[in-house]
């Protein structure tokens, strides 16, 4: 018997379901953004008044209760344990079975110095020379800014790349490396992504090297480790966080690509969590201390080290639509609002100023969900630009769930 049963109360993991239709048949899809589960699981959708009972507060047998209060019919207790256990089998409960799964993932991180490439032969080829491929054609396609030039000058101090799928929104990306490789003669390269699953901390380094198909991105231990001790804040620290997210990954692929058999670089590899506490107590990332802090930990440690760094942000803009909780649907019809809509917020982002860039989010409670606004503003209260200089913007839409993400590529000077 499972531990499920001892604990009585089943738990479902917070894990979104989106409906679909298998076969002509109504079905809810459990797809694990963190792959800890690692298929997707089907579940007919007349179990969802089941599912919704399954919150740590009811037992099998208050759960029976309420489906026959709510459907009027009797669903057999054994049934529905069979029920339970099945989704405990698939990692989806909240039981002794998900925490031993977790545990033993942890251990296999922490003994290892790489981080291996988490998406390569599902976001991206994991043959090297596909995967060239792929990347010279968006410099080439004819939305992208053409093959990037010899160094020009060493005026860049960052740029905006985005971190959405790689294959049909490449040529967003192009266009801020390129700008990257003609204006930067920088050799390491600080970059920062946005957190996209749950973290303990709001700053996650990360001090393992990066594996690509293209090779090892080695990461520059000795400068963080001398940030961390830094640090006011000491508290204790995983960069679990780091295994699946795609922010950074995108990026150390770009870098590889770019500067293969030019010139060997570091990387330097921060997740910034999500700053929703602060739009919510209605203040500004510059009032939290341990934000600020960290801002000037960095900006002062990079000046005493007089370290040639350019910074690379792997972060998007608005998420609209259902598929992120909206009840509005967002087809290509209305791609003209929402360019405009961004364009009001990329104004004060132009001109270098974090501070207003946090406020145009703030003020609309970030609703139309900006996916880059902890990275961005992070990276440009660091490196303090002039202005920034808006080199492509695009939106993308999943005609499926009716619903579309912006993202652009910017230069900062």
């Amino acid at each position: 018997m499972s531990f499920l049963w001892s604990m009585d109360k089943p738990r479902l993991r917070n894990i979104q379901a989106l409906s679909a239709e298998i076969n002509g048949r109504k079905v809810l899809v459990f797809q694990d953004p963190e792959r800890i589960s690692p298929e997707a699981v089907m579940v007919p959708a007349e179990l969802a008044p089941i599912l919704r009972y399954l919150d740590g507060n009811h037992t099998i047998r208050d759960i029976q209760a309420e489906f026959m209060r709510s459907t009027g019919e009797l669903v057999d207790s054994e049934q529905l344990k069979r029920i339970v256990d099945e989704l405990d089998r698939h990692l989806l409960l909240e039981s002794e079975h998900l925490f031993q799964h977790l545990a033993k993932i942890s251990e296999a991180w922490e003994k290892t110095d790489v981080r291996p490439p988490a998406l390569a032969g599902t976001a991206y080829p994991e043959s090297r020379d596909d995967l060239c491929t792929l990347l010279d054609g968006f410099y080439t396609d004819p939305a992208g800014p053409g093959i990037p030039g010899q160094c020009s000058g060493d005026d860049l101090k960052g740029i905006l790349s985005p971190h959405i799928d790689l294959k049909d929104n490449g040529p967003c990306y192009a266009h801020a490396y390129k700008a990257l490789a003609e204006h930067s003669d920088a050799e390491t390269f600080f970059i920062i992504g946005t957190a996209h699953f749950e973290a303990m901390q709001t700053f996650i380094f990360c001090e393992k090297d990066f594996a690509t198909p293209l090779g090892i991105a080695e990461t520059d231990r000795e400068f963080i480790q001398l940030i961390k001790r830094r640090l006011k804040d000491r508290s204790s620290r995983t960069d679990l966080t780091h295994r699946l997210e795609h922010s950074l990954e995108f990026q150390v692929l770009f870098l590889q690509h770019l500067f293969a058999g030019k010139k060997k670089f570091r990387i330097i590899p921060l997740l910034v969590g999500s700053f929703q506490h602060i739009i919510l107590s209605q203040t500004s990332p510059h009032e939290d201390p341990l934000i600020r802090d960290f801002i000037e930990v960095v900006r002062t440690t990079l000046s005493e080290q007089g370290k040639q760094v350019c910074f690379i942000t792997g972060g998007d803009m608005a998420h609209l639509g259902p598929r992120y909780g909206d009840h509005e649907f967002y087809d290509a019809i209305r791609e003209p609002d929402i360019k405009a809509d961004d364009r009001k917020m990329i104004e004060p982002i132009i001109s270098a100023d974090a501070e207003a860039f946090f406020q145009a989010v703030s003020e609309i409670q970030d609703r139309r969900h900006i996916c880059g606004l902890s990275p961005l503003y992070t990276m440009l209260e660091i490196i303090k630009p002039e202005r920034g200089e808006l080199l492509k913007w695009s939106c993308w839409f999943d005609k499926t769930t009716r619903s579309a993400v912006s993202f652009a590529a910017m230069a900062f000077y």
